[in-house]
């Protein structure tokens, strides 16, 4: 009877000797594996600040559309710039009498008109001074050399 007895005690209550140190030894290393997985894949997560950048966005190309300064436009900048280096040749050649000459009949009579100028530059440069040509009161007379400078002319 005893022993029957026993059977079915032993069925219910579970074995009676220790249980085996191989299931902490396995959390154990289930739990190392875990860890070591997870730093394994922290260390895959790249670093923000090393992540590249995305390249500078290219500037829109130049245009006449283009709003350089002051919200003007390209072609207003330059047509404004135009008109001020116009204005100054403009002024340059009224103040210094630079005019073009637009006929073959100008341009002959602007020849004639320096030649004129030359000669006359040219008598000028032979004229003796005054000093030579007059007398005065109280000076000495030179009938001579006056004489010769009006016989040479």
């Amino acid at each position: 009877m005893r022993r029957g007895r026993r059977r079915g005690k032993m069925a219910m209550e579970g074995p009676r000797h220790q249980p085996p140190t191989l299931v902490p030894l396995l959390m154990s290393v289930t739990a190392v594996l875990i860890s070591h997985h997870i730093f394994n894949a922290a260390a895959q997560i790249p670093d923000p600040e090393l992540l590249p950048t995305d390249p500078p966005k290219k500037p829109d190309p130049v245009t006449s559309e283009t709003v350089v300064f002051w919200g003007l436009r390209l072609w207003q900048v330059v047509g404004i710039f135009s008109m001020f280096i116009l204005a100054i040749i403009i002024t340059l050649c009224c103040i210094f009498k630079c005019r073009i000459p637009r006929t073959k009949k100008e341009i002959e009579a602007r020849n004639v008109q320096r030649q004129a100028a030359k000669t006359y530059a040219n008598t000028l440069e032979t004229v003796p001074p005054l000093n030579e040509l007059t007398e005065m009161p109280g000076g000495k007379c030179h009938t001579g050399y006056l004489l010769f400078k009006i016989i040479e002319i």
